[in-house]
């Protein structure tokens, strides 16, 4: 799975029946954070696709809610030398 992928090749993917839910999971987790015009177009996307009905309400959710999820960097974690004592 080509982790570049553009999402709209991801999803179109996914509606015919050739990527993976879990692939395209996998894809958005390997990518992380996009910038924010790209991010509103792909959240657009998902709702154009579920007006259209070409994408059921669950698999809209859940892949907003992806989407949301990898744009929000995640916490790490200093550890100092008070840490390890």
């Amino acid at each position: 799975m080509n982790t570049k992928q553009p999402f709209a090749e991801l999803l179109a993917g996914l509606q015919q029946g050739k990527i993976s839910l879990v692939d395209i999971i996998g894809s958005l987790n390997a990518r992380g954070p996009v910038q924010a015009p790209l991010h509103k177009a792909e959240l657009a996307m998902l709702d154009e696709a579920l007006s259209k009905q070409k994408l059921d309400e669950k698999l809209h959710r859940l892949l907003s809610a992806k989407l949301k999820e990898v744009q929000v960097p995640k916490a790490q974690v200093e550890k100092t030398a008070a840490y390890s004592a």
